[in-house]
């Protein structure tokens, strides 16, 4: 009976071994005024962070820092649209803990709003001292356990006055509703004189399945862009994790996803913002970070029903101030033109895009040119940065141009030139009536000394 007893604690121990659970931290991913960063956390292979967040409160971004500092050196983008998971990888971590920071590089918000997150992650187990995380619940309870065996038969002989034989120790078994972490031995309020055997030679355990994982998809590696980087990358989003084994079929597992995901560069995009002088480094950034988010959301507007999991990375490489011409001979052209009469810049910069699609006419070029095709969406796209940026310079911008590839001419220079190119008039510079004149006093003239040499010769 003994033997028996070990056997089946043995194998109860080994189900609940099969049941480690993958565990999600998350982080609500906003502002702190006293500027304290999140608390430090600990996490093995496979656990995932969630980065949520109000998008209504104005945009925010996740990324991970090398340096583990607010110094944005070989940055690496996660995302920047709520929620953002990142699955911690083998590469994340070693056996005695490798510390990464995830941080957001809007504006202030890593150096001064506490917006920085470190996690230790181990390659194996967590060490005895780290606080455990919490896991992942199942989501659906185990299936309805074996019937259980016939109530054993009372004993026929009654209780003796004293202990005549050895009390049972050997548990009968009852039908569990949901698993348990350790069986539960009912205890025996009186020694039978002699024990009834069951009907059943062995008490039969009833069959659990292990709970499934929720599956959760790992975050793609995270892709920096390059800005010569042209090709486009298409390959198979990643399937989650198998179910843990003792289940023919996964139970409530999300099916692996099957759209393709495109990764592409554009370089040598232009924009024009009219009404600013001036567009230094600081204001480049701000830039880059509003139109990062103002496009991810436009896209999402637009394309709901086709694309997803769309992340866009902008990154200026030159600048031009644009001076409209002076008066006199250029104002007339640039009523021709219709050329503006207010400073504006032009820039030049390159697009990362990754999302995942299954319509082929959503490409990269219509996805980075529709937002801001139009002139209500060129409004909105205004009154946004007006609103979001927080750059005194930004909030300037009256009016933009449409997304346009620069030519080949375009100079790639980042100082405006300090006087303006001189602009030639195709107009005639005489009217008619000024040639017809001239062409007129030039004939009398002619006449005047043909008649001159008729005089000069008679005499």
């Amino acid at each position: 009976r003994m033997k028996l007893l070990l056997v089946t604690l043995l194998l109860l121990l080994s189900l609940s071994n099969r049941c480690t659970l993958a565990a999600v931290i998350t982080i609500p991913w906003t502002t702190k005024a006293n500027n304290a960063p999140f608390e430090q956390a600990y996490a093995v292979v496979g656990d995932v962070v969630e980065f949520i967040w109000d998008q209504a409160e104005g945009p925010h971004n996740v990324f991970i820092h090398p340096t583990r500092t607010c110094n944005q050196t070989g940055r690496i983008a996660i995302g920047n649209i709520s929620p953002v998971y990142y699955s911690f990888m083998e590469d994340d971590a070693s056996p005695e803990g490798n510390t990464l920071m995830f941080a957001c590089d809007v504006e202030n918000h890593c150096e001064e709003l506490g917006m920085r997150f470190r996690v230790t992650v181990y390659s194996t187990t967590l060490p005895p001292w780290a606080a455990p995380v919490a896991p992942i619940a199942p989501t659906q309870p185990t299936p309805a356990p074996v019937s259980p065996t016939e109530a054993p038969v009372a004993p026929t002989l009654d209780p003796t006055a004293s202990i005549t034989g050895e009390p049972t120790f050997f548990p009968t078994w009852s039908p569990t509703i949901s698993p348990t972490a350790t069986p539960v031995v009912p205890a025996t309020l009186a020694p039978t004189a002699v024990p009834v055997i069951p009907p059943t030679s062995a008490p039969v355990v009833p069959e659990t399945v292990a709970p499934t994982l929720v599956a959760v998809i790992p975050t793609e590696a995270p892709i920096t862009p390059s800005p010569t980087a042209t090709d486009t990358v298409l390959s198979p989003a990643p399937t989650p994790e198998q179910t843990a084994e003792g289940t023919a079929t996964p139970t409530n597992m999300e099916s692996a996803p099957s759209t393709p995901v495109v990764n592409q560069t554009l370089r040598g995009l232009e924009m024009q913002l009219f009404g600013i002088s001036s567009f230094g480094e600081s204001v480049q950034e701000n830039w880059e970070t509003v139109t990062e988010a103002f496009s991810a959301e436009s896209v999402q507007k637009l394309f709901s029903s086709t694309v997803s999991s769309y992340q866009t990375i902008y990154n200026v490489t030159s600048s031009v101030l644009v001076v409209p011409p002076a008066d006199g001979s250029g104002r007339r052209l640039s009523r021709r033109l219709q050329q503006p009469t207010q400073n504006s810049v032009m820039i030049t910069y390159t697009q990362t895009m990754i999302y995942e699609t299954n319509d082929d006419t959503v490409t990269p070029d219509l996805l980075a040119v529709l937002p801001f095709e139009t002139e209500p969406l060129r409004m909105q796209y205004v009154d946004y940065m007006n609103k979001f940026s927080g750059d005194p310079v930004l909030e300037q911008v009256t009016e933009t141009s449409q997304v346009t590839v620069a030519g080949p001419t375009m100079p790639p220079i980042n100082i405006p030139p300090t006087n303006p190119p001189m602009i030639i008039d195709d107009e005639p510079i005489l009217s008619t009536p000024a040639i017809i004149g001239i062409a007129c006093g030039g004939g009398a003239l002619l006449l005047l000394i043909a008649f001159y040499f008729l005089f000069c010769r008679k005499r």
